[in-house]
């Protein structure tokens, strides 16, 4: 009886790759405005509003990967995991103002 290797999901990397984009730029966002002067209320809420949509993207993407089958689901666990950890974190910036 042969195994069979399972493919990656390319749902699952996607929604890895979009909650570490989006928590990069929160974190980003974030260091800049305690190193140097505050940025404007109107430019932080639309980076920080950009960086929560792409969450929730991520979350779908993230489920998606799960639910498929004969996949790995490596990525889209971590992908899951961290856009909500990422959701939480932004939540948290963006209710702070």
């Amino acid at each position: 009886m042969q195994k069979t290797r399972l493919k990656r999901g390319g749902l699952g990397v996607a929604s890895f790759a979009v909650s570490a984009a989006s928590l990069f730029v929160l974190a980003a966002m974030l260091i800049y405005e305690r190193i140097s002067e505050p940025l404007r209320a109107d430019v932080f809420i639309y980076i920080a509003l950009t960086a929560l949509a792409a969450l929730f993207l991520a979350i779908a993407l993230g489920i998606g990967g799960v639910c498929q089958k004969n996949r790995k689901k490596t990525f889209a666990v971590l992908g899951l995991f961290l856009s909500i950890g990422a959701l939480a974190l932004g939540a948290l910036t963006l209710f702070s103002i």
